[in-house]
């Protein structure tokens, strides 16, 4: 059985960045003292969030798959 599910908004946004690539786009769903948490860390700010995300998300070119 396929079922589609609907996601959250800002949570499709993330994903859509990531699997196209889209840096900037994906940084525009935080906000300036969001919070983000991966795995055994925490990285606050928006300025850490982009550092992380050039690193760990684009730096390795993540793709997810549905």
């Amino acid at each position: 059985m396929n079922k589609q599910v609907k996601l959250p908004r800002p949570v499709e946004h993330y994903l859509r960045a990531v699997n196209a690539g889209d840096f900037k786009t994906f940084t525009t769903n935080f906000a300036n003292d969001a919070l983000v948490k991966d795995v055994e860390r925490e990285i606050r700010g928006l300025d850490a969030i982009k550092e992380w995300a050039r690193h760990d998300i684009f730096g390795v070119r993540a793709h997810f798959d549905s």
